[in-house]
């Protein structure tokens, strides 16, 4: 059989097996009949009419509950083109005047950006706080073979951090400033911040008017909008941008700057939070002016859509 067929000749075994099979009395030579799996034209809809009735289940939980194999679950799912998605978190439950409210200062606001000149956009002033910890650690790295990943201790409650007051705009830092500990951000504060702020500005390049002719944005936080705020606001000639009601989605700080730098600041410690600030400062400086220039041109795009969405809250 080698010389005749050559590499395409059976093996010894294989001669050998069937040889034993026609001695014993077998005359075909077709392989036996495996059972495979049950055909059940039916399973695939049970598992979608369960999955209907029952649409938090797991694969496994399901498998149980009909009595089948929980790969034929996946299969059956694969074939009804079905996926498993998590829930989205959005920051506020929209109300039909809470969507329309949102509709109508996103194109204020919309309005008022398209009309300023590139001058006038560097001279909008952004504010917003945020936390930021001491010890930010990398959550992972790549490793060699054989090498354990690193463990980092889970954040808790009490995770020393230091509550952050950034004001910036697209030329970069104009303030960065810190709250004590156990203090809450209220109206004198950013009363506060706000006279830091002008006297800053008097110092670097505007030593006449300070902060007076800019235009503020910042959210609609109580501190905010108070009338202790308001007045210093006004006192210091500022004018303040509109911002639609629990849109974090449409603050430059919330959307890009915060997670900018706390992105940046991992694998750095800060020791009782000293020299954090200046970090943060150095961190902003270092941000080129393209990337500034497309946060500000996707502050207008974020406004868009959601007046495109009529004022729901949108997937990035």
């Amino acid at each position: 059989m080698q010389k005749a067929y050559g590499s395409c000749a059976p093996s010894r075994d294989f001669v050998e097996k069937w040889g034993a099979r026609f001695r014993s009395g077998r005359t075909d030579i077709e392989d036996d009949p495996r059972s495979g799996r049950p055909e059940d034209p039916d399973v695939c809809g049970l598992v979608l009419q369960h999955f209907d009735e029952n649409p938090h289940m797991s694969l496994r939980s399901t498998a149980t509950a009909l009595g089948i194999n929980r790969e034929r679950v996946r299969l059956c799912l694969k074939e009804l083109r079905c996926r498993y998605a998590r829930s989205r978190w959005i920051p506020h439950f929209l109300t039909p005047g809470v969507k329309a409210r949102r509709v109508s200062l996103a194109k204020e606001l919309l309005t008022r950006l398209k009309g300023m000149t590139a001058r006038q956009m560097r001279n909008i002033i952004l504010e917003d706080e945020s936390w930021f910890y001491y010890d930010n650690p990398h959550e992972g790295r790549w490793l060699h073979e054989g090498e354990s990943p690193d463990t980092i201790p889970e954040r808790i409650v009490s995770s020393e951090k230091r509550f952050v007051v950034v004001f910036w705009s697209s030329t970069g830092p104009l303030l960065v400033a810190t709250l004590e500990r156990e203090v809450k951000f209220k109206s004198v504060h950013a009363v506060e911040f706000l006279n830091k702020l002008d006297a800053a500005a008097r110092e670097m390049n505007r030593p006449k008017n300070g902060i007076k002719g800019m235009r503020l944005h910042w959210d609609n936080a109580k501190s905010h909008v108070s009338k202790m705020t308001m007045k210093t606001v006004n006192g210091l000639g500022l004018s303040v941008l509109p911002h639609p009601p629990y849109s974090p989605d449409l603050s430059p700080s919330d959307f890009f700057l915060f997670g900018y730098l706390k992105e940046k600041l991992k694998g750095r410690h800060f020791p009782e939070g000293e020299g954090l600030e200046a970090a943060i400062i150095e961190e902003m400086t270092e941000i080129g002016k393209e990337m500034m220039q497309s946060v500000m041109e996707n502050w207008k795009k974020r406004l868009i859509r959601v007046i495109e969405l009529r004022g729901e809250y949108y997937d990035k």
